[in-house]
């Protein structure tokens, strides 16, 4: 509530070099809960700003000089450029008094620097990432490419609905980034044309759209944000995921086996036998494999949680003979000479394993993971378990990706092993047309 002032004379330098010095500064009310005063010193005076916070208390700031003559007033009233011993007479400090005000009432509202951006959200989001979980990275990555450009700027409280589902059908629209030196300007692949490259851009923005939400509902449970209905309404791409056809066969991976050199052989067979990324293959030590349960554990997956790969008999008896004898700090994985695999290390190498086993279409290194789950389900592991070996929580990816793949399995099956009573003789009778 407002408190009552006696109004003092400070409005003119001669009035206030006739109040005797005293550390209470002498008030006039600017508006209802706020009010300039003049703070007499033996040798000058201070101007000083009061306003209630809402908590039953009043805020005292001494924000600039009182001139003794108002012709020796500062100029500019920029905020920025003003600091105590800036000169102002009186009406210049009323209005300074007002841009505190409201800057200081924007702050209790929206943090230090105002109302928060999405910019500021997001970045804030990504420095949780990097301390909770292993996709800090992309989330990054995708900030810079698509989300700082076209909605950094804005107040993150004010985006609607509209506006998200313009921005997130820009990013489908957009053209595939293609890879460059790090440095170099960015370079664009050409707008996507047929239905699988559009579906593919949908994904993509279905993902960027993921690394948004996320950011923007920490903040709204943050209690940062008043509402979360805008982002609940713009809903992600219908249908936009695809089944990974791609997995190299049993004939292929022994191709590629013998078509890798030492190092490379044992980082592909590790990959083979685990359905691990990449990642997780190079940041496995000789202490992840337990011997006495034939379980690998992976400490450090993307996901950022713990998860344990259970093996098969030849894949246990393969890392067993891996692990014999050696340290168990030491690297899983070492490439020839003694190093550790780093990121990007696998692609060269990879690439010419390919070629010299001949296998077309090639794949990437990450076809490994695929071929191992695609593999397993077709010999008919249950879906749940291999969802736990790949590191999900549950069986959601798996179904999306290689559902089709047990649906098969399913059928095979059944045609092998469903009821028959033979009680429906062989036909003489031959069917005419197609």
């Amino acid at each position: 509530m407002a408190r009552t002032v006696e109004e003092a004379p400070i409005t003119t330098s001669a009035s206030r070099g006739k109040l005797a010095a005293r550390p209470k500064p002498y008030y006039r009310t600017i508006e209802p809960d706020l009010h300039l005063g003049f703070r007499k010193g033996k040798t000058g005076g201070r101007w000083v700003i009061r306003f209630y916070t809402g908590d039953g208390k009043y805020r005292v700031e001494t924000f600039a000089k009182a001139v003794t003559s108002d012709a020796a007033a500062f100029k500019s009233l920029d905020l920025g450029k003003i600091d105590e011993r800036t000169p102002l007479d009186f009406r210049q400090a009323q209005r300074v008094a007002k841009k505190i005000h409201e800057t200081r009432l924007t702050e209790a509202v929206h943090g230090r620097h105002g109302p928060i951006t999405v910019r500021q959200i997001v970045e804030e989001y990504i420095d949780w990432l990097r301390v909770n979980k292993k996709s800090a990275i992309t989330a990054e990555r995708f900030a810079r490419v698509h989300i700082f450009p076209k909605l950094g700027d804005e107040e993150a409280a004010r985006l609607t609905v509209e506006r998200l589902r313009a921005w997130h059908r820009s990013v489908a629209e957009s053209p595939r980034r293609k890879r460059t030196a790090p440095g170099a300007p960015p370079a664009f692949c050409e707008p996507a044309k047929t239905p699988d490259e559009k579906r593919a851009r949908k994904a993509t923005a279905n993902r960027v759209r993921v690394v948004l939400v996320a950011a923007l509902n920490m903040a709204y449970l943050d209690g940062r944000l008043p509402s979360d209905l805008a982002w609940k309404r713009a809903r992600p791409f219908g249908k936009t995921e695809k089944s990974r056809d791609r997995y190299f066969t049993h004939d292929e991976c022994k191709r590629l086996i013998n078509a890798c050199g030492p190092d490379m052989r044992d980082l592909v067979r590790g990959a083979l036998y685990t359905g691990a990324r990449y990642g997780d293959l190079c940041r496995m030590s000789v202490a992840d494999f337990k011997r006495d349960n034939a379980t690998d554990l992976f400490r450090t997956p993307k996901s950022g949680d713990p998860y344990f790969v259970h093996l098969g008999g030849e894949a246990a008896a393969w890392f067993s003979d891996l692990t014999a004898g050696r340290a168990a700090s030491e690297a899983m994985f070492k490439k020839a000479d003694g190093s550790r695999w780093r990121d990007s290390h696998q692609h060269r190498p990879f690439s010419d394993a390919l070629k010299r086993a001949r296998i077309q279409p090639p794949g990437s290194f990450h076809t490994l993971r695929h071929s191992y789950a695609s593999l397993a389900i077709m010999a008919g592991a249950p879906l749940n378990v291999i969802a736990g070996n790949l590191g999900h929580a549950d069986t959601t990816m798996v179904e999306r990706h290689y559902g089709h793949l047990a649906e098969s399995y399913r059928a095979k099956i059944m045609r092998e092993t469903a009821p028959s009573f033979g009680l429906d003789k062989p036909s003489n009778l031959e069917r005419l047309g197609a």
